[in-house]
C-alpha cells in the first residue's frame, strides 16, 4: 500500500490510462476523485474500482471549462480532506494535417489537451501546498516526439 492514505484528482479517469491509473492507485491504497466528460464511462470507472475495494469519487468536468474544474477539486477535498496527487490525463485526439483540420477541431485538442492540464494544475496547487505539497504528473505521448501523419493538433498538444 504504497500510496495509503493519499488522495489522488485523476483526469481522463472515464477511459484508457485514466482508468488503469485510477485502478493501479487505488490498489496501492490512494483515494481516487475520477474527472471525466462522460457520465456514463466516468460512472463505469467508479463501479470498477469499486469493485476492487477501491475507495474513489467520480466528479463529471469538462477539464475545458475553470469553474467545473474548480469546483471538482473543492469537491475532492470536501470528499476526502486533502489533495496529493493529480494525474492529467484527458486527451482527445482528432485527426487532421494542418490543411485539413478545422480551427474549430485544432481548439477542442488543445483546449483539451493543453489548456485543461494547465487549469487543473493552477486549481490543485493551493490544495496541495495546504497537503505539504504533492506530486503533478502530465502524461505526454510519442506523437509529441515523433510526429504521426494525420494528428497535428494531437502531436504538437503532447510534445
Amino acid at each position: 500500500m504504497r500510496l495509503n492514505d493519499k488522495v489522488a484528482l485523476v483526469t481522463g479517469f472515464g477511459s484508457g490510462m485514466g482508468r488503469a491509473i485510477s485502478l493501479r492507485f487505488a490498489e496501492e491504497g490512494a483515494k481516487v476523485a475520477g474527472l471525466s466528460r462522460s457520465v456514463e464511462a466516468g460512472q463505469e470507472s467508479l463501479r470498477q474500482v469499486r469493485a476492487k475495494k477501491g475507495e474513489a469519487a467520480f466528479f463529471p468536468t469538462d477539464v475545458r471549462d475553470a469553474a467545473q474544474i474548480q469546483a471538482a477539486v473543492d469537491q475532492t477535498v470536501q470528499t476526502y480532506g486533502r489533495l496529493d496527487i493529480v494525474v492529467n490525463c484527458a486527451a482527445v485526439r482528432i485527426t487532421g494535417t494542418a490543411t485539413d483540420i478545422s480551427v474549430e477541431d485544432w481548439d477542442a485538442v488543445l483546449d483539451t489537451n493543453l489548456r485543461g492540464t494547465f487549469l487543473v494544475s493552477r486549481a490543485a496547487i493551493p490544495e496541495m501546498r495546504k497537503s505539504g505539497g504533492g506530486c503533478i504528473i502530465n502524461l505526454s505521448a510519442i506523437s509529441g516526439f515523433h510526429g504521426t501523419a494525420g494528428r497535428v493538433a494531437y502531436s504538437v498538444s503532447k510534445g
